[in-house]
């Protein structure tokens, strides 16, 4: 990626880390816990940590416990004025054992934060432009298409980088992060392709590079995507072949699949409220439904 300043900084393997750390260390601090259990807090790799519901909803009943504890911390150091500065030990107390996991949790090293070599290999994240044209064209060609295709909505949340990159790589939302992370974990469900509806550019491939764009999807973005052949015949010929198709977005983005295919019995959305399409995405990742 091109270094630019501070936000391309953040963006890189030394800035997620120091902007993780930071924002670890700030768990501490009055209001860290109340941030964390809400999902604003980040990994040391600089990844979106599960709020307090996402983590009730995959089991994870002890991260959700040291949650609620690093609330309850907040709430005493609230009260320190009152307690003339004893609760606010307390609530140091408390919020020590969440600080504590996410240490530990980080020890994995550097190294996860770096691309894997399974990462690059699946979807070649080596920087190099890749030679796609949009067109009208399926963006997985036929006889390598798996059993599955994966259709993720473009976020507002993006890298800096003024040069085009990579789709996967633009986007940067919690979205686009739980993928990412499938792929460097190594458990991304193998039978699965993955392709981007853009607001900007209609279907795409992960690897295509792309520049950054603010375009958004309203109504008329949407109409105007299915008055393009070129754009309706892509999305048709990208989704068939597959015996499962799954959209995850709002109405906004699932009715431009639904309308380019009319109606394809093979379609399944991950929608409904923010948490909850982290968390059925998450599961679906997961092979957990």
């Amino acid at each position: 990626m091109a270094e630019n300043g501070v936000g391309g900084f953040f963006e890189k393997p030394a800035g997620k880390i120091t902007y993780g750390g930071a924002v670890t260390g700030a768990g501490m601090m009055p209001g860290g816990g109340v941030m964390d259990a809400l999902g604003y807090a980040v990994d040391f790799h600089g990844n979106p940590l599960p709020s307090f519901g996402e983590n009730i909803l995959r089991g994870n009943y002890l991260d959700a416990g040291l949650q609620g504890l690093a609330t309850a911390g907040d709430v005493a150091m609230v009260l320190a004025p009152f307690t003339f500065g004893t609760s606010a030990l307390l609530g140091t107390g408390l919020k020590g054992p969440r600080a504590a996991q996410k240490i530990a949790k980080s020890n994995k090293g550097l190294g996860e934060v770096l691309m894997s070599e399974n990462m690059q290999k699946s979807f070649d994240f080596s920087g190099k432009a890749v030679k796609e044209t949009l067109g009208s064209k399926s963006i997985v060609e036929g006889p390598d298409k798996k059993k599955r295709l994966l259709i993720l909505s473009c976020g507002g949340k993006k890298c800096s980088d003024i040069e085009a990159v990579q789709a996967l790589e633009r986007y940067t939302g919690p979205m686009f992060q739980q993928v990412k992370k499938a792929i460097r974990e190594k458990y991304m469900p193998e039978d699965l392709d993955i392709a981007i509806l853009s607001a900007e550019h209609g279907l795409i491939s992960p690897k295509l590079p792309i520049k950054n764009y603010d375009t958004i999807m309203t109504p008329d973005r949407a109409k105007k995507l299915l008055s393009d052949p070129d754009q309706v015949n892509r999305i048709k010929n990208s989704t068939l072949g597959y015996e499962e198709v799954i959209v995850q977005g709002s109405p906004k983005y699932s009715s431009v699949i639904e309308k380019a295919t009319e109606g394809a019995k093979n379609i399944k959305k991950i929608e409904g409220s923010y948490l909850n399409m982290r968390g059925q995405l998450g599961k679906f990742l997961r092979g957990e439904e």
